[in-house]
């Protein structure tokens, strides 16, 4: 499952830009930026809409689910 960073990444480089362009148009900055593709910082949801609409997505392009896991089935004791 790719992390927010890569999802960012993968955007960003789609939309033709750099992480400077992104930043001026996102009013994000460019360390931040950086820092949320290398997955050594989380954006809070205010800048992770910023940068959606910065790089005209949805907001649900960075959202990953992962499947839980099965649940065990549960079993009825013995009497």
């Amino acid at each position: 499952m790719p992390s927010f960073g890569e999802l960012l990444k993968a955007a960003r480089e789609s939309a033709g830009i750099g992480q400077s362009e992104l930043s001026r148009r996102s009013d994000v900055s460019q360390d931040a930026i950086s820092k949320y593709e290398l997955g050594k910082r989380e954006p809070t949801w205010e800048i992770v809409q910023k940068l959606a609409i910065a790089l005209e997505v949805d907001c649900r392009h960075f959202v990953t689910v992962e499947k839980p896991p099965k649940a065990k089935k549960a079993t009825k004791p013995n009497k």
